[in-house]
C-alpha cells in the first residue's frame, strides 16, 4: 500500500513509499506522485532498484526528458541521462554547490528533476533545498511588490563558455545554440498558479533595469533570505534513494563529498511535466 509522510514539519518534501519504479506505474500512481510534487516541492522514492532503462522510463511517464549537454556528461548510451560521479574520469564530478533550479538560466526554464542515488557517500555530500514558495511569501509586502516587477539577467553562453574552458570541454556547437536571457525573479506555478522566488548564484548576473550596485543590493538580500529561511530540507544520501523536485518550486545547492568518499548519481530533467493533475487534484499538465 503507497503511502505518503512530510519529511518536514513546514510542508517541504515528502516520502513515498511502496512504488517501485522498476516496473511501469499504473496512471494514478503517477497522477499521485505528480500531485504530492506540485504540494511538497520535493518527492523521495526510497529503496529503488534502478536501471538506465527504468530510470529512463519512470522520467517519460512524468513528462519530457531533455538531452544531457555536453556528451560528455552523460551515462554512456543514454542520452538523458547525466552521470555525476567524483570517480576521475566517470562522468561530471558532482553537481552545483551554490543556490539554484535546474535549467533556469534555459529559454523554458527545466521543469523537474530526477536524481537517483546509486552510491551513497559515507558522510557529507548532502543536497539542501529550499521552498521558494516560503522564501517569496516570508519577504516583506513592499519587497514582494518590488521583486514580483523584475526580471533577472542571464549571460547564458558567456558564464558556460567560461565554465567549459575551466572544465576542459570543447562543445562549440552547443555554445553557439545558446542564448542569453531574462526571467521573472518570481514565477507564477504553471499548475497551481503559487509564486516562488527562484534564483541562480552562478547564472543570475545582474537585475535588468537596476543598476549594477542596486541590483547586486537587492540579490544579496534575497540569498540573505534564503540562508537564513527555516523552510528547508536537507537530505542525506543512501544507495536506492530517488528524489524528485520541482524546479518551479525549489531551489537546491549540493554539498561537498569527503575526499576519501565515493558518490555516484544519475540525473534525468525534465523540460515539461505531461500530466494533467495539479495540488489538490485538479490543474494542467506543467
Amino acid at each position: 500500500m503507497i503511502t505518503i509522510r512530510p519529511l518536514t514539519a513546514h510542508g517541504l518534501g515528502a516520502v513515498v513509499t511502496d512504488v517501485d519504479v522498476a516496473h511501469p506505474l499504473d496512471e494514478p500512481t503517477l497522477d499521485l506522485l505528480v500531485e504530492t510534487l506540485y504540494t511538497a516541492g520535493v518527492v523521495l522514492l526510497p529503496g529503488q532498484r534502478l536501471t538506465p532503462e527504468s530510470m529512463r522510463a519512470f522520467a517519460e511517464a512524468l513528462g519530457v526528458p531533455e538531452s544531457v549537454r555536453p556528451a560528455e556528461h552523460r551515462l554512456p548510451g543514454m542520452e538523458h541521462i547525466r552521470l555525476q560521479s567524483t570517480i576521475a574520469g566517470s562522468g561530471v564530478d558532482g553537481g552545483g554547490m551554490y543556490w539554484h533550479a535546474d535549467g533556469s538560466w534555459q529559454p523554458v526554464p527545466t521543469a523537474a528533476t530526477l536524481l537517483g542515488c546509486i552510491v551513497a557517500p559515507e558522510g557529507g555530500g548532502t543536497t539542501s533545498f529550499v521552498d521558494g514558495r516560503a522564501v517569496h511569501r516570508a519577504l516583506a509586502p513592499e519587497l514582494q511588490v518590488e521583486v514580483g516587477a523584475l526580471a533577472g539577467f542571464y549571460p547564458v553562453r558567456e558564464t558556460m563558455a567560461a565554465d567549459h574552458m575551466a572544465s576542459g570541454i570543447d562543445d562549440p556547437d552547443m555554445l553557439a545554440s545558446l542564448k542569453d536571457v531574462h526571467h521573472p525573479l518570481v514565477r507564477p506555478h504553471p499548475a497551481t498558479g503559487e509564486a516562488a522566488l527562484i534564483l541562480n548564484q552562478m547564472m543570475l548576473a545582474k537585475i535588468a533595469d537596476y543598476d549594477r550596485d542596486r541590483g547586486a543590493a537587492l540579490l544579496d538580500e534575497l540569498y540573505a533570505t534564503v540562508e537564513s529561511t527555516a523552510f528547508t530540507y536537507v537530505h542525506e544520501w543512501t544507495d536506492g534513494d530517488l528524489l524528485v523536485w520541482d524546479n518551479r518550486i525549489v531551489m537546491h545547492r549540493a554539498q561537498p563529498v569527503p575526499p576519501e568518499a565515493t558518490k555516484v548519481t544519475w540525473r534525468i530533467t525534465l523540460h515539461s511535466i505531461e500530466r494533467t493533475v495539479a495540488a489538490g487534484g485538479t490543474g494542467k499538465g506543467a
